[in-house]
């Protein structure tokens, strides 16, 4: 069974410099998702609206939580692939974060 640490993740990020493009690349994947849904919505309605102030600053806190829960799950698998899987890899699994996440943070902030 796996088993997340988000403790264990952290500390590889706080040690581990080299990682940190693999958390960035979660993270932009997600922040890349909710920019596609905004740019698609807006396409269909021809009005670009990113939301409320609070719902910009949601998206952001929760892509940052989420990325670093995101990145305990697949830092070991990815620590032996070449740089551009992984950062293939780890822009997609934002990509997913997102279409996981943003349902929620879209009803909770509006």
């Amino acid at each position: 069974m796996k088993v997340f640490s988000v403790s264990e993740g952290y500390r590889k990020l706080r040690d581990d410099r080299k990682v940190w493009s693999t958390y960035l690349s979660i993270v932009a994947g997600i922040i890349g998702h909710w920019i596609w849904g905004v740019l698609v919505a807006g396409l269909s309605t021809n009005t670009f609206n990113l939301g409320p102030i609070t719902a910009i600053v949601a998206r952001i806190v929760i892509a940052l939580i989420a990325g670093i829960w995101s990145f305990t799950g697949i830092w070991q698998q990815l620590s032996e692939v070449d740089d551009r899987l992984r950062f293939f890899a780890a822009f997609t699994q934002g990509f997913a974060v997102d279409a996981l996440t943003g349902p929620v943070v879209t009803a909770i902030a509006g």
